[in-house]
């Protein structure tokens, strides 16, 4: 840098002294050289103490500037360079370096002004172009700033800043094979350039990109060994790819260069997680938290490690943090209070709907005992696609597709913060079945699908968001082992993305398709709903499919990564949230073979047994009592012995019911086909015993706990006024089928005692 003498200044004194120095040269150059060292807090001081000496050198505060910003000292680095745009210092220098400070600090509309101001007296200034498509990038102005970013590419080829810029705008706008070319292009002109090379990785781990996105990372991670920057990339990757030793590796780094770092942190417990060392990972988030005591991030991933292993006390109020935005734990909106578990009896309450599908398929379970035990006017707002079919919960609610702002209520909930009010107020969980199938869908679906063979519904991909496939989905090729067994029938339940895989299937394999006009319609998964019903299995990976099958107490089974979500626990084969279910899980990451040859062996053994023929003694006669009884006492035995299949586990229990539900269905058989009438008599018996068993089962969990408060008083005379319910429809059935018997119910009012819910 060329520097000038000030006005007046000589290069000797009078009579021949020695030369004076004063712009300080020797302390000038000692400060460059600290900073080629690296040393640029030893240069600060260096340059503060040419400013105490001559406060009015412009030069001297532009690079103590320049330091301060090397340093992240962003704040400093502004006032050092306003100081030296007012003494004098080379005006484009200076606001460029204010730019960049300001873009450092987020304040986007300030470092503009800055980079416009370069861009005055020379529109094509590189430098200032880049500046200025990151501060509009900052601001969500993407368009704009690609503009920008293209105008310093055409000023300047070479360029890596500029391509860089294009690349990032790019790569925001979701052009992500542009974003790749531009940025593989700053790298070539600079093979350091470590923001194009972490903002490239970043690109291709969104587009599962896995191998090139490890070999980008790490190649800049060699350059740049302690780069905060590129080791929390390279943790991404490695957390990406689900290897957790290389990603807690990473992590312990970060933690040891910026010890504050909260993010660094979680990631680690999550890798901690992922290895199986659940204890040392809630330590972690614990560490976290006396850092930042309310970041979102530690109290939620705390929440997931307390809900996988069953600690709900400590789980379900963290959980909550699930909205990191906190403006979305409450809609403002609604003028409604936040419930926190207050009484609700005569007051009104909005449920708001959850994130994705299976959440709304997982948690509607509490929608109907909330209007039971809570005596609440209930308003639920949800997707208006899934409406239709959450209405089978017979809960006792107004259900919306948008927010009625035209109305008040009292409270507001969010649907799955439930289980935490739930698990606070003693009241049971509920448990499936609580969604159904419509009679005229499940007709419709059983036509389609016959009754041929074992018939095994399947799901094997969930959502795609932001392009990337799920870890929890898995190749549809891997059902082969089952698909291999005699008898066995796979029929397809997928929607949307993964159907693409039924037309690349191996040779030999087999899965039929239910048509292009399968859950088509504006009503989703309705289809889904009664296909499942006419199924004797489902198998899917964890999506909302598994979700819905469980809901409707449907036997399903579920296929599991090494380290799933929190819901599934991190061990066992069964679950507590749907009866029905049972649990594959991976041994190893990846190692979907041993999953599904696993299934296929316990399907085998299934099919055997039911093969197997039944022998009896020589001369023996069935046991079974044959006596008459009306159309709708049959018809009431059917309903009940098919809520006990669903909920029967495998084994004896459930033979014995399928053996007595056959009978029953080969008595019916004589009314067959069923009219219109007489089917929705039907269905709705079944809908009332039901309710009748959740009751019972509500009833059951309040006497395990000993209590007999007013919700269970209610609940026990719900069960007189479902059985007055069911006793009229059997009479309306005996009626339409002209039953010779009809039985009656005698009892005088001062010696009524309870019926059983469900004989």
């Amino acid at each position: 840098m060329k520097i000038a003498m000030p006005p007046g200044a000589s290069s000797a004194v009078a009579g021949g002294a020695e030369a004076v120095d004063p712009l300080n040269m020797d302390m000038r150059r000692k400060a460059w050289g600290l900073s080629r060292s690296g040393d640029n807090a030893a240069a600060a001081e260096v340059w503060r103490a040419i400013l105490a000496a001559r406060g009015n050198d412009g030069d001297a505060a532009a690079e103590l500037g320049a330091v301060l910003a090397a340093m992240g000292k962003h704040d400093d680095a502004v006032q050092a360079f306003e100081r030296a745009l007012q003494f004098g210092a080379d005006p484009r220098s200076a606001k460029l370096g204010l730019g960049e400070a300001h873009l450092k600090k987020s304040r986007f509309p300030e470092a503009r002004v800055y980079f416009e101001d370069v861009l005055g007296p020379d529109p094509d200034d590189v430098a200032a172009l880049c500046g200025l498509a990151a501060a509009l990038r900052g601001a969500g102005r993407f368009e704009a700033a690609l503009q920008q970013a293209n105008r310093a590419q055409e000023s300047d080829p070479l360029s890596a800043d500029a391509a860089f810029q294009c690349g990032k705008a790019l790569a925001e706008l979701k052009r992500s094979e542009e974003a790749i070319e531009f940025l593989r292009r700053a790298m070539e002109c600079r093979p350091d350039h470590r923001d194009a090379g972490v903002a490239l990785s970043s690109v291709l781990r969104d587009l599962k990109r896995a191998a090139e996105a490890v070999s980008t990372v790490t190649a800049l991670a060699e350059r740049h060994p302690d780069d905060v920057g590129v080791l929390s990339e390279l943790s991404f990757v490695m957390l990406d790819l689900r290897r957790y030793s290389e990603a807690s590796a990473c992590n312990r780094r970060l933690i040891a260069i910026e010890p504050t770092s909260v993010v660094a942190r979680c990631n680690l417990a999550i890798c901690l997680s992922g290895l199986g060392r659940v204890e040392e990972a809630i330590e972690i988030c614990k560490q976290a938290l006396t850092i930042e005591p309310w970041s979102r991030n530690a109290q939620f991933t705390l929440a997931t490690l307390y809900l996988s292993m069953g600690r709900l006390d400590e789980g379900w109020p963290l959980y909550e943090f699930r909205f990191y935005d906190k403006d979305t734990t409450v809609r403002k909106e609604l003028l409604a209070a936040p419930w926190c578990g207050e009484d609700l009896e005569g007051k009104s309450i909005v449920v708001l709907g959850e994130q994705a599908n299976g959440d709304y398929f997982h948690f509607i379970r509490y929608l109907e005992p909330l209007s039971r035990h809570s005596g609440a006017t209930i308003t639920y707002i949800g997707p208006k696609r899934l409406e239709h079919l959450l209405k089978t919960t017979s809960a006792t609610a107004e259900f919306l597709s948008e927010f009625p702002l035209d109305r008040r209520f009292d409270y507001q909930c969010h649907l799955a913060s439930l289980p935490w009010r739930f698990h606070e107020k003693g009241w049971p969980v509920p448990h499936p079945p609580y969604l159904a199938a419509e009679a005229h869908v499940i007709e419709r679906w059983s036509k389609v699908i016959g009754s041929e063979g074992f018939r095994v519904g399947v799901a094997w991909q969930g959502a795609v968001y932001a392009g990337q496939q799920s870890e929890r989905s898995y190749p549809l090729h891997q059902l082969m082992p089952v698909a291999q067994l005699p008898s066995v029938r796979l029929i397809s339940l997928q929607i949307g993305k993964g159907e693409e895989q039924l037309d690349t299937l191996p040779p030999g394999m087999v899965v039929e398709s239910l048509g292009v006009d399968f859950d088509a319609g504006d009503d989703g998964f309705v289809d889904a709903a009664g296909a499942i019903t006419n199924l004797d299995l489902i198998i899917t990976c964890d999506t909302s499919m598994a979700h819905l099958a469980g809901g409707l107490g449907k036997e399903v089974w579920i296929a599991l990564n090494e380290a799933p979500e929190w819901r599934w626990r991190r061990s066992g084969r069964e679950t507590s949230w749907y009866a029905n279910a049972r649990l594959f899980r991976q041994k190893t990451r990846g190692d979907w073979d041993g999953v599904f040859q696993e299934m296929a062996n316990e399907l085998k053994a299934r099919l055997a047994e039911q093969a197997r023929p039944r022998t009896k003694p020589e001369g023996a006669t069935p046991h079974v009592a044959r006596v008459p009884v009306s159309w709708g006492e049959c018809l009431d035995k059917a309903t009940i012995l098919e809520i006990k299949a669903r909920h029967a586990k495998t084994g004896q229990t459930l033979k014995n019911v399928e053996t007595e539900l056959a009978a029953l269905n080969q008595a019916i058989s004589a009314l067959q086909p069923l009219d219109h009438g007489l089917n929705e008599l039907r269905e709705r018996l079944k809908a009332v015993n039901e309710t009748l068993w959740r009751v019972e089962d509500d009833l059951r969990g309040y006497e395990r706990q000993g209590l007999f408060d007013a919700g269970f008083v209610e609940l026990a005379r719900s069960v007189y006024r479902l059985n007055d319910e069911r006793a009229a429809i059997k009479r309306a059935i005996n009626a339409a089928t002209g039953s010779t018997i009809v039985e009656e119910k005698i009892y005088s009012a001062e010696s009524a005692s309870p019926q059983t819910a469900l004989e």
